[in-house]
């Protein structure tokens, strides 16, 4: 399995997952050119999408989620409360395309690519993660929890033995008290509808299980409310300077490397 996360924050998402015989995308809020050039920079000619799962319809997750369906051929999956609500920001654009409906909490497969949606709590009216698995007995795994204020306790254990797990880390907190933010949307997004913070984040992954967890992505990071500096201090104050595995900060303008799920 590999994985490359394009664009991560709240100018737009999207993360490309590529197994022997599948290839799909996260989350479509850059377009098409941006989609096709950040995957050329990382060696990937992109020529079709077997699916685009959604996590929301909020517009930096969508926004050009028409587009690149329609150019890659690419079904969507997304729950079926999201429908309507991202048709209408879409203007209908996806009466015409290939849409199914997924549930949380249930097993999908795509080709050799297997994946469970997580419900996950923002201010939606629905909002999935997921955990995908190369092969039905495979132990090639990924976690992908972002756009949430907390993460239910019934997923920890599962997400927690994965391989690699992109986790938001959103902002901050004294940096968004600070901003020029107004104070609704501060409240919001401190609350259990709204974002993981640095110390969120850090709190979930101090107890993941080392052992099988090679690789962590931070991710969703506010450009105004977050660096990569404080996201740091945080991380190596809650593992003293010895975190047991790789970790990346996902970026908002340019891809991370290619990660490898052996």
């Amino acid at each position: 399995m590999r994985i490359i996360t394009l664009a991560s924050g709240s100018k737009g998402n999207a993360t490309y997952i590529e197994t022997k015989n599948t290839k799909i995308l996260i989350d479509a809020g850059i377009s098409y050119l941006q989609l096709r050039n950040r995957l050329q920079q990382r060696g990937v000619i992109l020529t079709k999408l077997d699916a685009i799962v959604l996590t929301h319809e909020h517009t930096d997750h969508i926004k050009h989620l028409s587009s690149i369906a329609f150019k890659t051929n690419a079904r969507i999956l997304m729950s079926e409360v999201t429908y309507p609500n991202a048709f209408s920001r879409l203007s209908g654009s996806l009466a015409n395309l290939d849409v199914a409906f997924i549930k949380e909490n249930l097993k999908y497969k795509i080709n050799d690519l297997y994946f469970v949606p997580l419900k996950l709590s923002h201010d939606v009216d629905n909002c999935f993660g997921y955990m995908f698995k190369e092969g039905e007995d495979g132990n090639k795994t990924f976690g992908y929890i972002t756009d949430t204020g907390y993460i239910p306790e019934e997923y920890l254990d599962l997400i927690s033995n994965l391989q690699a797990i992109a986790i938001e880390s959103n902002h901050d907190v004294q940096m968004l008290k600070n901003s020029k933010r107004p104070w609704p949307l501060i409240q919001r997004i401190l609350s259990r509808n709204g974002h993981l913070s640095n110390v969120q984040c850090c709190e979930y992954i101090k107890n993941f299980n080392y052992q099988y967890v090679k690789t962590l992505i931070l991710s969703h990071v506010s450009e105004e409310c977050n660096d990569e500096k404080c996201i740091l201090n945080e991380v190596n104050k809650t593992f003293d300077n010895k975190l047991p595995c790789k970790l990346y900060i996902a970026k908002q303008h340019e891809p991370l490397e290619i990660i490898e799920v052996l």
